[in-house]
């Protein structure tokens, strides 16, 4: 996709095959931006770290009977019966990798 831009007149539109003209002005002072997809689709960019996607972690986690006593060390953590941590998003995970003085390769 192209979008096809008229610096004289503003005229802007995409185009699979962009004109040498202007269709609007008929003069050829343009800008063509090369688009990965069409803007129509008006799809929002996902910050892939910050959206909720639901991990278990087992190295975070616990033996089920700690499982009290960890929700107290670690307040707000939430741990699954068999113990393991429940990790909503990246940023979680990295607090709680912190808190336990884990780190990770990159």
């Amino acid at each position: 996709m192209e979008l096809f831009t008229c610096k004289m007149c503003g005229f802007e539109k995409e185009y699979e095959d962009a004109p040498a003209k202007c269709p609007k002005c008929d003069r050829a002072f343009y800008r063509i931006t090369f688009l990965k997809e069409s803007r129509r689709k008006n799809i929002k960019g996902v910050n892939w770290y910050e959206k909720d996607n639901v991990r278990y972690s087992y190295s975070l986690g616990c033996q089920p009977h700690e499982r009290a006593s960890m929700a107290k060390i670690h307040p707000g953590a939430e741990f699954t019966p068999d113990g393991r941590m429940i990790i909503h998003n990246r940023a979680e995970k990295k607090r709680r990798m912190k808190e336990r003085g884990y780190y990770e390769y990159a």
